[in-house]
């Protein structure tokens, strides 16, 4: 389990060094943002004896102590993650397990500041 694929809003990083970079970018160095993300609702889509692929329904809010913002998106995202020998998904993180990442924003849905609930004190 070596290789893997995550699509950020049609943007394709392959393989798990390039997965782990784009989301290293997503996050401030310092510590000054903040993303809550919660799920809605979720299925299972597909499953095989080797791999288990998730639809989930997911809000996150974006808050920024330097710029002073909030921002909540709606988003859809479907994700396959390899199975152990044991038969079950493999949730550990950086375990390589994750195969496939899709990420889809509403651009209409998604709200500007003060729409947030979890804000900085």
């Amino acid at each position: 389990m070596t290789d893997g694929l995550m699509i950020i809003e049609g943007n394709v990083h392959q393989g798990y060094d390039a997965i782990l970079k784009v989301k290293q970018e997503l996050l401030s160095v310092g510590g000054n943002k903040t993303w809550w993300h919660s799920i809605r609702g979720s299925t299972v889509v597909d499953e095989a004896a080797d791999l288990k692929t998730y639809m989930a329904d997911v809000v996150t809010e974006t808050t920024s102590q330097l710029a002073n913002f909030c921002f909540r998106s709606f988003s859809n995202a479907s994700f396959t993650l390899s199975k152990g020998d044991d038969g079950l998904p493999i949730l550990t993180p950086h375990s390589q397990a994750l195969m496939l990442f899709n990420l889809t924003t509403s651009t209409t849905a998604s709200e500007k500041e003060g729409a947030c609930t979890h804000v900085w004190a």
